[in-house]
């Protein structure tokens, strides 16, 4: 429940700025479907694998 909770924060505090998409693979879809620009596609893809990067970093960091 607490990462689902957590998702769903995030999608809601990020929807305005990204659509909400945390996934590349979401963007991808998006792009292949016409709801994202295809110039804005790699930007976006690279945003969030560096996002996921960083959490990961923090994660082994401060895990318990």
């Amino acid at each position: 429940m607490a990462i689902g909770a957590t998702l769903a924060l995030i999608i809601l505090l990020i929807h305005n700025i990204s659509g909400g998409h945390l996934n590349p693979a979401v963007s991808i879809t998006m792009a292949a479907a016409g709801k994202l620009a295809v110039e804005d596609l790699v930007p976006y893809c690279l945003a969030q694998i560096l996002g996921g990067l960083v959490a990961l970093e923090l994660y082994k960091r401060f895990k318990f």
